[in-house]
């Protein structure tokens, strides 16, 4: 298992550096290291960076979640749960998911922004403003500071103008 996955993570890494087409073998390599050992979470977390890469967000959801079953504390695996369920419509588990990530990692700036895209896309601005609050004054990116805090502000004219409506809410009750 642990090869395969070894010879995965070249392949993987040969794709971060441009060539895409490396994914699909990298992604086989970690199938095959998980066939011999299902329980290998550095295979699991790295197929589904793979398929959140191919934009099968599904997929790269379910292995994150596997990778918590496995681990639960798994930082990388939480963090990228929480984005990869943003990026598939599914906020109650970003929201989850980021909650967690902050309560064990309270000093990463990251985790400040994602949750602040997560809270302003379920429609709970206030908290998303208080997200981003702490988030700029962790980051020392101020032009990524600029456009998580436009996406924010678009998510809120979006629900403010009732194009979206607040489908996320529990028990019908708007955040």
């Amino acid at each position: 298992s642990w090869l395969h996955t070894l010879n995965a993570m070249s392949y993987q890494l040969m794709a971060r550096k441009g060539d895409i087409s490396q994914l699909e073998i990298a992604e086989a390599g970690y199938n095959q290291a998980l066939k011999f050992e299902p329980s290998n979470s550095i295979a699991s977390l790295q197929l589904g960076r793979v398929k959140k890469q191919q934009k099968d967000f599904k997929r790269a959801q379910e292995e994150f979640a596997n990778v918590l079953l496995i681990e639960p504390n798994n930082l990388a695996a939480l963090y990228e749960l929480a984005s990869t369920s943003y990026y598939l419509g599914d906020i109650k588990t970003a929201q989850a998911s980021i909650e967690r990530y902050i309560k064990a990692s309270p000093n990463k700036s990251e985790a400040y922004r994602a949750a602040g895209m997560i809270m302003a896309a379920a429609g709970k601005s206030s908290q998303a403003n208080d997200y981003f609050k702490k988030y700029e004054k962790l980051s020392e990116n101020k032009s990524q500071a600029q456009m998580a805090k436009r996406r924010i502000d678009e998510w809120k004219r979006l629900y403010d103008s009732g194009i979206i409506m607040l489908a996320q809410a529990e028990d019908g009750a708007a955040g």
